[in-house]
Protein backbone atom coordinates (compact mmCIF):
# COMPACT_ATOMS: atom_id res chain seq x y z
CA UNK A 1 0.00 0.00 0.00
CA UNK A 2 1.19 3.00 -0.75
CA UNK A 3 0.70 6.65 0.61
CA UNK A 4 -1.49 7.68 -1.93
CA UNK A 5 -4.06 4.96 -0.82
CA UNK A 6 -4.07 6.29 2.66
CA UNK A 7 -4.85 9.47 1.52
CA UNK A 8 -7.88 8.55 -0.56
CA UNK A 9 -9.32 6.98 2.99
CA UNK A 10 -8.31 9.47 5.23
CA UNK A 11 -10.61 12.08 2.21
CA UNK A 12 -13.12 9.53 2.40
CA UNK A 13 -13.72 9.49 6.24
CA UNK A 14 -12.98 13.36 6.53
CA UNK A 15 -16.68 13.73 3.92
CA UNK A 16 -18.30 13.19 7.08
CA UNK A 17 -15.64 15.52 9.41
CA UNK A 18 -18.84 16.78 11.00
CA UNK A 19 -20.69 14.01 12.17
CA UNK A 20 -17.34 12.60 13.63
CA UNK A 21 -16.26 15.56 15.99
CA UNK A 22 -20.15 15.38 17.07
CA UNK A 23 -20.60 12.21 17.72
CA UNK A 24 -17.00 11.98 19.54
CA UNK A 25 -18.79 14.79 21.57
CA UNK A 26 -21.75 12.99 22.56
CA UNK A 27 -19.23 10.55 24.17
CA UNK A 28 -16.87 12.69 25.99
CA UNK A 29 -18.63 16.02 26.44
CA UNK A 30 -15.24 18.43 25.68
CA UNK A 31 -14.53 19.64 22.21
CA UNK A 32 -11.33 19.30 22.80
CA UNK A 33 -10.83 16.09 23.61
CA UNK A 34 -13.30 15.48 20.72
CA UNK A 35 -11.13 16.97 18.52
CA UNK A 36 -8.49 15.02 19.39
CA UNK A 37 -10.16 12.11 19.55
CA UNK A 38 -11.26 12.16 16.07
CA UNK A 39 -7.89 12.86 14.59
CA UNK A 40 -6.70 9.61 16.46
CA UNK A 41 -9.38 7.66 14.79
CA UNK A 42 -8.24 9.58 11.82
CA UNK A 43 -4.56 7.57 12.33
CA UNK A 44 -6.44 4.92 13.30
CA UNK A 45 -8.62 4.03 10.18
CA UNK A 46 -5.97 5.17 7.19
CA UNK A 47 -5.51 1.72 6.38
CA UNK A 48 -9.09 0.59 6.63
CA UNK A 49 -10.59 -0.60 3.61
CA UNK A 50 -14.14 -1.13 4.88
CA UNK A 51 -15.75 0.94 7.10
CA UNK A 52 -19.48 2.10 8.42
CA UNK A 53 -20.65 4.35 10.57
CA UNK A 54 -21.02 2.33 13.60
CA UNK A 55 -17.00 0.98 13.12
CA UNK A 56 -16.50 4.37 13.45
CA UNK A 57 -18.05 5.54 16.37
CA UNK A 58 -16.86 2.00 18.42
CA UNK A 59 -13.36 3.59 17.18
CA UNK A 60 -14.34 6.55 18.90
CA UNK A 61 -15.62 5.35 22.26
CA UNK A 62 -12.95 2.91 22.47
CA UNK A 63 -10.32 5.83 21.83
CA UNK A 64 -12.23 7.81 24.68
CA UNK A 65 -11.99 4.96 27.16
CA UNK A 66 -8.41 4.48 26.78
CA UNK A 67 -8.01 7.89 27.32
CA UNK A 68 -9.39 7.91 30.46
CA UNK A 69 -7.94 4.64 31.17
CA UNK A 70 -4.23 6.75 30.53
CA UNK A 71 -5.73 9.22 32.76
CA UNK A 72 -6.57 7.50 35.49
CA UNK A 73 -3.11 5.04 36.30
CA UNK A 74 -0.94 7.01 38.75
CA UNK A 75 1.74 6.78 40.47
CA UNK A 76 2.35 6.82 44.34
CA UNK A 77 5.43 9.48 43.04
CA UNK A 78 2.71 12.18 42.39
CA UNK A 79 1.61 11.95 46.09
CA UNK A 80 5.04 12.78 47.88
CA UNK A 81 3.85 15.54 49.57
CA UNK A 82 1.10 13.41 51.81
CA UNK A 83 1.86 13.79 55.32
CA UNK A 84 0.45 11.46 57.58
CA UNK A 85 -1.80 12.37 59.62
CA UNK A 86 -1.69 10.22 63.12
CA UNK A 87 -1.98 12.49 65.72
CA UNK A 88 -4.47 11.33 68.22
CA UNK A 89 -7.49 13.37 69.09
CA UNK A 90 -7.54 15.16 72.42
CA UNK A 91 -10.46 16.82 73.39
CA UNK A 92 -10.57 19.98 74.77
CA UNK A 93 -12.46 20.70 77.98
CA UNK A 94 -15.84 21.57 76.41
CA UNK A 95 -15.27 18.48 74.04
CA UNK A 96 -14.59 16.09 76.80
CA UNK A 97 -17.57 17.42 78.98
CA UNK A 98 -19.91 16.25 75.45
CA UNK A 99 -18.52 12.83 75.54
CA UNK A 100 -18.90 12.45 79.25
CA UNK A 101 -22.40 13.40 78.57
CA UNK A 102 -22.67 11.14 75.35
CA UNK A 103 -21.68 8.08 77.50
CA UNK A 104 -24.52 8.47 80.29
CA UNK A 105 -26.99 8.68 77.36
CA UNK A 106 -29.13 4.92 77.65
CA UNK A 107 -27.76 2.78 74.94
CA UNK A 108 -30.58 3.07 72.74
CA UNK A 109 -30.06 7.10 72.14
CA UNK A 110 -25.78 6.32 71.79
CA UNK A 111 -26.65 3.94 69.22
CA UNK A 112 -29.54 6.24 67.07
CA UNK A 113 -26.89 9.28 67.53
CA UNK A 114 -24.06 7.36 65.77
CA UNK A 115 -26.07 6.52 62.99
CA UNK A 116 -27.38 9.76 62.36
CA UNK A 117 -23.55 10.17 62.65
CA UNK A 118 -23.13 8.46 59.36
CA UNK A 119 -24.98 9.96 55.87
CA UNK A 120 -28.45 8.03 56.36
CA UNK A 121 -31.29 9.37 56.89
CA UNK A 122 -34.13 8.95 59.37
CA UNK A 123 -36.04 6.88 57.26
CA UNK A 124 -33.50 4.40 56.06
CA UNK A 125 -32.33 3.87 59.65
CA UNK A 126 -35.88 3.45 60.49
CA UNK A 127 -36.16 0.95 57.74
CA UNK A 128 -32.93 -1.08 58.73
CA UNK A 129 -33.61 -1.57 61.80
CA UNK A 130 -37.48 -1.30 61.47
CA UNK A 131 -37.94 1.21 64.14
CA UNK A 132 -40.61 4.02 63.14
CA UNK A 133 -38.85 6.99 62.14
CA UNK A 134 -40.81 9.12 64.74
CA UNK A 135 -39.27 7.25 67.35
CA UNK A 136 -35.88 7.37 66.21
CA UNK A 137 -36.21 11.92 65.57
CA UNK A 138 -37.65 11.59 69.32
CA UNK A 139 -34.59 9.76 71.25
CA UNK A 140 -32.19 12.13 68.79
CA UNK A 141 -33.90 14.81 70.23
CA UNK A 142 -34.12 13.93 73.54
CA UNK A 143 -30.29 12.94 73.53
CA UNK A 144 -29.42 16.49 71.80
CA UNK A 145 -31.19 18.12 74.58
CA UNK A 146 -29.94 16.15 77.63
CA UNK A 147 -26.20 16.65 76.32
CA UNK A 148 -26.89 20.50 75.62
CA UNK A 149 -28.48 21.03 78.89
CA UNK A 150 -25.27 19.23 81.00
CA UNK A 151 -22.83 21.57 78.99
Amino acid sequence: MNYDFYDVIIQELSKQDKLWRQISFNICKNRMLADDLVNDMYLKLRNKTKYNKYFVAITIKNLFIDHIRKERTTSLEEYHFVQEMTNNFEPDDSQQKVLEEFENLDWIKQELLLERSTDRSIREIGKIYNINYNYIFRQCDQAKKQIMQAI
